[in-house]
């Protein structure tokens, strides 16, 4: 399971800035 953290974390950080991302890009347009 140890080689896992590391992908989870990395998966987990991508989806929340691209959460982050196409909040601001909402922001931005509308």
């Amino acid at each position: 399971m140890l080689w896992a953290s590391p992908m989870l974390t990395v998966w987990a950080v991508g989806c929340v800035l691209t959460l982050i991302v196409s909040y601001i890009l909402l922001e931005k347009w509308y």
